[in-house]
């Protein structure tokens, strides 16, 4: 436990020290507005105390008194000496004061400020975020959970994973955690989860037959396409009912998402982060076909630059709500019997419904059998193909227009706790925070 006292300030005495250029009453009104903020610096596990306007009262620190403030730390609910290291897998799970003093968490700065009003008691309680809670798991559950991706990136593997998560007041899966670079070009560890069922069959992207060079088939560009503004601008955002589109030539259908959009308490765990927009040429060739050859190209520099439709695609986009990558399909099978998980991940993944490699897809909690579901990923060749886990067990491409089954993915916040559960379908994880 930490105690820290303020000298008591002397208004006869110290007043004459300020210069004389501030009247009595523009210091009585400043001192009215000034509170202490309590700066924790982990590295050296040095408690500091800093005035919100230490430009001006830089050499009064110790002159002017709001009171005592006693503050303790926990790590794992045990009593600590410090706070844990930055980028240990650890975050402020909540403080706790006896006088409800406000305070403010800086993740990336690793500080704490507490602003004190008066006397008060605190308690800071560290604990592991749900990205750590997960990877921990990894070493001892083989069986569902591996790491063998090009960079490393834990995942759940197999049929039946205990990866279920209650998000949105529905079941989603826990993909793996990946290190993603956020709006603010931060890279950090985060959560990809993606929803259990489909929102509704819809095109990923459609257009009238009277734009240029499409033929009303779409457009395979993420950032303009009529999915991604369903996701994150449309009625999925907004929680609201209209039309959706699902067919050629700009066709519709009525959506409503009124129960099932996201809900605001749901936007608050997610992350605006960049996704990867990359394309991928000549996807059925044992040079170019196989999971890995998705994930590099998916994060890669290759773009369509051949259609005629007037649209520059990019390699990159920053937004909330998006799609499973193909890697991610391909990543999540654990084989079978008459195919390993090395077997699968080896073979051309366009190519997974043929004689002896089923179980690619089949063993895999990813695969849909009633339906065909949208990635985020275009091909390079052709101005509408996009790809799409077929209920083959393969990975195709297809006109943009096409209705398939959509379900959302999105990356939750690094700092995101895992509160309860167990990772099965009756009993899923429960995130959130305690703050």
């Amino acid at each position: 436990m930490v105690r820290m006292r303020l000298k008591p300030f002397n208004p006869d005495k110290d007043l004459k020290k300020i210069n004389r250029r501030y009247t009595k009453k523009q210091l009585l009104t400043t001192l009215l507005v000034l509170f202490v903020m309590i700066t924790i610096g982990s590295s050296y596990a040095i408690f500091s105390i800093q005035p919100e306007y230490h430009t001006f009262l830089k050499a009064q620190v110790g002159e002017f008194s709001t009171g005592d403030i006693k503050l303790s730390v926990q790590v794992d609910g045990k009593a600590a000496e410090e706070f844990p290291k930055k980028d240990s897998g650890y975050t402020l799970e909540y403080l706790n004061c006896t006088n409800d003093s406000s305070y403010i968490w800086d993740e990336d700065n690793w500080e704490l400020k507490i602003s004190i009003k008066g006397p008060d008691e605190c308690v800071a309680s560290f604990g592991l975020t749900l990205a750590t809670e997960i990877e921990n798991l990894a070493p001892t559950n083989l069986s569902t959970m591996s790491n063998d991706d090009p960079d490393g990136n834990v995942r759940y593997i197999g049929k039946s994973p205990n990866n279920y998560v209650k998000f949105n007041n529905e079941l989603w899966r826990i993909v793996g955690v990946f290190n993603i670079k956020g709006e603010d070009n931060n890279y950090k560890k985060r959560v990809k989860i993606v929803r259990n069922d489909s929102i509704g069959s819809l095109s990923w992207d459609t257009t009238p037959t009277t734009q240029i060079n499409t033929d009303g088939k779409g457009i395979n560009a993420w950032f303009q396409a009529d999915v991604m503004s369903l996701l994150n601008l449309g009625h999925y955002w907004n929680r609201t009912s209209g039309v959706c589109y699902n067919g050629i030539n700009n066709a519709t259908t009525s959506c409503n998402y009124t129960t099932t959009g996201l809900l605001e308490a749901s936007k608050n765990l997610i992350s605006k982060v960049e996704w990867n927009t990359g394309s991928i040429t000549a996807y059925d060739t044992t040079s170019n076909g196989l999971p890995n050859h998705f994930y590099t190209n998916e994060r890669g520099d290759v773009v369509n630059t051949t259609s005629s439709d007037g649209v520059i695609r990019e390699k990159t986009w920053v937004g909330i709500v998006g799609l499973l990558y193909p890697s991610d399909y391909g990543y999540a099978t654990s084989g079978g019997t008459s195919a390993s998980r090395q077997t699968c991940l080896n073979y051309i993944i366009n190519k997974w419904d043929d004689p002896g490699y089923t179980e690619c897809g089949t063993n895999n909690y990813l695969y849909d059998l009633n339906e065909d579901v949208w990635t985020l990923t275009v091909s390079a060749t052709g101005k509408w193909n996009v790809f799409a886990i077929s209920s083959d067990g393969r990975i195709g491409a297809f006109n943009a227009y096409r209705n398939k089954a959509v379900k959302p993915a999105v990356y939750l916040n690094s700092d995101v706790l895992l509160l309860d559960g167990k990772g099965t379908s009756t009993n899923p994880y429960i995130v959130g925070y305690k703050k």
